[in-house]
């Protein structure tokens, strides 16, 4: 940016100085705008801060007061995080009282389990579902081959919380996963 020697202050004062920044503008009408190479300027400058990097007609000097308003994708964002959070939080109590309510596990034990399953989203989700439903969707979440109705009938003598864990397990260690299904069923895998 150009320098010039003198412009007009905010009190309508002409001020000479030495180091005052040419502010590029879009304000064709204001009267304090001028053509200096081929480039609209504007000569307002403040006098606390002549090297403002802003138009003086769109620049304000001081705080703001009141709170600053938030845009509507910044409320959305917030709002969906919110919503999240309140469904996570329903989906966890909801898992835990059913370890310890129809499980009767102690609530340490409720606890552990239910982290360990909430550790995946979609395993949880789908396992509220069934904690709702008791039926095992045919088209659920899918781990290495296997979702939960194939769990169900390669071992059916295990509940729900069972089925569910050892989706959780086969994702973080299949073999594991493969031997105790063999454990549970009398088919070979």
């Amino acid at each position: 940016m150009d320098k010039h020697k003198t412009g007009t202050s905010m009190c309508g004062t002409i001020e000479y100085t030495n180091s005052v920044k040419r502010i590029r503008c879009n304000c064709e009408s204001c009267k304090h705008s001028k053509i200096s190479a081929g480039a609209l300027f504007c000569t307002y400058y403040d006098i606390v801060n002549p090297h403002k990097r802003k138009c003086a007609r769109y620049y304000r000097v001081g705080k703001k007061r009141g709170k600053k308003k938030e845009t509507k994708t910044k409320k959305n964002k917030k709002e969906k995080a919110l919503q999240l959070k309140k469904e996570k939080f329903l989906l966890t109590s909801k898992i835990n009282k059913y370890f310890m309510e129809e499980l009767n596990m102690s609530s340490n034990d409720a606890i552990a389990r239910t982290n360990r399953i909430n550790t995946y989203d979609d395993i949880a989700k789908e396992f509220g579902k069934w904690i709702d439903e008791r039926i095992f969707p045919e088209n659920g979440v899918s781990v290495n081959g296997y979702n939960a109705k194939t769990i169900h009938k390669i071992a059916p003598s295990m509940n729900g919380a069972g089925v569910y864990n050892i989706l959780v397990v086969m994702r973080e260690n299949p073999e594991n996963a493969m031997i105790t299904l063999r454990r549970y069923s009398n088919k070979i895998i």
